[in-house]
């Protein structure tokens, strides 16, 4: 819509468009391209397009006009709030809009990433960890052998290459993912399926991008399995979740000793030996009054590769706090600011951040949405790792299967915000993903509900980001 309207069109605010007050202006903020417009509270037009903006009603161009006085009118002001879609046509039906994003997003997977959940043991009980956590008292734990191991990496191969060649996905987006329990407990299967994965990338049949990340404790950690690691390019996410008095709060051997100081000797040696090696930090409430204090020390200590960082999933032997989904919005803004004058990486606000930036849809939080095949050590296929431990949304292997075509993988590739009635409306839709669908079925019985938290998050980061643009906008 790049033209200057006619002055006797009706026009009005489009249905997406949310206002934000900022120090000296007013931002108007389309919600569905990530447009927004800045127009000073002195500026003749801000008080009519307040109010205009209230009434959610049509009116005329030729109103503005009349109740201003034509010199008074700032043409390219005017411009900027048609061409960035803040106010169209009345006659312009928007439900299309998001009928075509639905369209070219959801209700197909596009399968790029695979979960191999080497072993389902661990040697550590972790106060919060809800994939331990998803298991029944007296579950058998197991690990999975090099056959099972195989066979999986042969359907992802397919799937992958499915993938590609309809332009779903880009090589450079094909990860696999070595996960647990802890997945150093099964180290056999584990260098077997590096060194498979290695023999299809020379055949051409998996990308020479593909990427492997391990995701790790640190405490089983050798000098051989570092360097095995940097051998084939392994990118070693360990979990520290600070410094040892409020690490060991959470994270402790079976017994109930603390783990700190294996975990970082594992983390240095990693380093030492070359892997790239970075940090997963989960939240809770041992650490979140605290989160940029210990994200300095990430950075200017253990100096890591990237860091990510992880508000822990549900689990029912874990009280939070009533304020705890505000005090993780709070702390995750804290440090991506942090992050960005550090010259950091901090995955879970980047995304946000380059959807809004960068001026693209963000339709989901989490590959689990139709992006993943997760293989259970037993080589039971799912959607989601959280759920390995209840076996829901997984199915048995066999030869027919097809996640294309399967009915889990299908629905869950049609969960996101643009799919809820209940965001619509919402500020954040186009940048927030949709939050934790695990956490949306435990609480609510629904994998379609809010996750309150991310929720939460995704509001208060849109909120930064406009005022973060407010600021850089008004210095130049």
């Amino acid at each position: 819509m790049n033209r200057k309207i006619d002055q006797k069109e009706r026009i009005k605010f489009s249905d997406f468009v949310h206002l934000f007050r900022m120090k000296k202006d007013i931002a108007f903020f389309n919600a569905l391209n990530r447009k927004v417009v800045f127009v000073n509270y002195q500026n003749p037009l801000a008080a009519f397009l307040t109010k205009a903006y209230g009434n959610k009603k049509e009116f005329l161009m030729s109103d503005i006009r009349k109740r201003l006085g034509t010199k008074r009118i700032k043409e390219n002001l005017i411009d900027s709030l048609v061409t960035r879609e803040i106010l169209i046509e009345d006659n312009v039906d928007e439900k299309k809009k998001i009928e075509m994003l639905r369209k070219k997003f959801l209700g197909h997977p596009a399968i790029n990433v695979l979960y191999l959940i080497l072993t389902d043991k661990c040697n550590f009980r972790c106060k919060y960890c809800f994939f331990e956590g998803g298991f029944s008292e007296d579950a058998i734990f197991s690990d999975m052998n090099k056959e099972i191991a195989k066979r999986s990496i042969d359907l992802y191969q397919k799937s992958l290459e499915n993938a590609l060649k309809k332009g779903l996905v880009e090589p450079k987006d094909a990860n696999v993912i070595l996960y647990g329990g802890e997945p150093l407990l099964n180290m056999e299967t584990m260098r077997f399926v590096v060194k498979y994965i290695a023999k299809l990338k020379e055949k051409n049949l998996l990308p020479k991008e593909l990427s492997i990340n391990i995701n790790t404790n640190g405490s089983l950690l050798t000098k051989d399995i570092c360097r095995f690691l940097k051998k084939y390019r392994i990118e070693n996410d360990i979990s520290i979740d600070g410094p040892a008095e409020i690490h060991d709060q959470c994270r402790f051997y079976c017994e109930g000793k603390g783990t700190f100081r294996d975990v970082i000797r594992g983390f240095y040696l990693s380093k030492k030996e070359g892997v790239k090696t970075c940090i997963s930090c989960t939240i809770g409430e041992h650490n979140i009054g605290k989160l940029s204090e210990v994200f300095k020390w990430f950075i200017d200590e253990l100096k890591p590769n990237a860091v990510g960082f992880n508000p822990p999933l549900w689990n029912p032997q874990i009280e939070i706090d009533s304020s705890y989904n505000e005090k993780v919005s709070k702390a995750l803004i804290e440090c991506f600011d942090i992050a960005r004058k550090r010259g950091m990486y901090e995955a879970r606000m980047m995304r946000k951040v380059r959807a809004f930036i960068e001026g693209y849809t963000y339709p989901f939080d989490c590959c689990a949405h139709g992006k993943q095949l997760v293989i259970s050590p037993s080589g039971k296929i799912g959607t989601c790792h959280a759920y390995c431990g209840s076996g829901k949304f997984f199915t048995e292997f066999n030869k027919k299967f097809d996640p294309y075509d399967h009915q889990y993988w299908k629905k869950w590739s049609s969960v996101s915000p643009l799919n809820n009635e209940k965001c619509q409306n919402c500020e954040a839709i186009s940048i927030c993903g949709g939050g934790c669908s695990y956490n949306a079925e435990m609480k609510y019985g629904d994998i379609s509900a809010i996750d309150p938290s991310f929720c939460m998050h995704a509001k208060d980061t849109l909120k930064w980001l406009i005022e973060d643009l407010y600021e850089k906008t008004i210095s130049i």
